[in-house]
């Protein structure tokens, strides 16, 4: 199986883009985030990958990190959501903001996704909530949740392991910590601070 490709971007149109490692042509699909994030043609890319087989076909989908193929990978899980559908859903949320809707069971928001029905969104928020409790979104931190428990209150500590699976790393997070305080004292009102004070950009 296909980890990454290491090449150089040829053209990006639409959904789909071309790399050529070492002169194969190489066409992925990938989301709108992928896309943004991608370097102008001519440019040397590293892209991690999946691939979907299938009687008649080989598709292959790109990924501009592991944390957004590992929310790929939990989507096609699912029934009803092929990888066409879970691509269009990462290309209308963010991986924290679709976190969120999962553990606060928002339906109004998730059945606005390409796809998505109120099933689909019922079935989606029981089978992601299970994964994100349990494994997390994978983090690049190497900190592990005890560590950072340990240093957390009851609302802290909850917070602390919700932002370490949505990647975060330590410094990261009691940076973020150490800039809301007062915010309050519930895990869902230092984790709403903590994502406005990363989008900030502090």
């Amino acid at each position: 199986m296909l980890n990454h490709l290491k090449g150089i971007l040829v053209s990006s149109q639409g959904n789909r883009v071309v790399i050529d490692v070492s002169g194969f042509g190489m066409e992925l699909a990938v989301s709108s985030n992928t896309l943004s994030s991608l370097p102008a043609p001519g440019s040397p890319i590293t892209i991690m990958t999946h691939m979907a087989m299938r009687d008649d076909s080989i598709d292959l989908f790109g990924f501009s990190s592991d944390r957004e193929r590992e929310l790929f990978r939990y989507l096609i899980t699912i029934p009803s959501i092929g990888p066409k559908i879970a691509l269009g859903i990462l290309s209308n949320i963010s991986p924290e903001s679709l976190f969120m809707a999962v553990m606060e069971e928002n339906i109004a928001l998730l059945t606005k996704l390409p796809g998505v029905g109120k099933k689909t969104a019922q079935r989606l928020i029981l089978e992601l909530r299970d994964k994100f409790g349990t494994e997390g979104i994978p983090s690049e931190s190497g900190a592990t949740l005890s560590d950072l428990q340990q240093a957390s209150g009851s609302g802290g500590s909850a917070a602390v392991e919700a932002l370490v699976s949505l990647g975060y790393t330590r410094a990261e997070i009691r940076r973020a910590m150490s800039s809301v305080k007062g915010v309050g004292t519930s895990a869902e009102e230092l984790i709403q601070a903590c994502l406005a004070f990363f989008y900030r950009g502090k």
